[in-house]
């Protein structure tokens, strides 16, 4: 896998699964917050999206030199 989530991007979705989780666990919003959250935090700790892999977007910097 290929890094393809940037510094900001990857905090982004770490909050934002943060967040939904903690909804969840408050039940102010339904399971899919419980499928959602943990999924959209483990993609911002590993900073690949697979949707972004398929669709050939990225949100980091290109570090290759050649």
């Amino acid at each position: 896998m290929k890094v393809n989530l940037g510094e900001s991007d990857c905090l982004f979705r770490i909050l934002m699964g943060t967040v939904l989780i903690a909804l969840a666990c408050t039940d102010q919003i339904g399971a899919w917050g419980w499928i959602a959250g943990p999924l959209i935090v483990l993609t911002g700790t590993l900073g690949f999206c697979g949707v972004y892999a398929i669709l050939g977007l990225k949100s980091c910097q290109d570090t290759s030199l050649g």
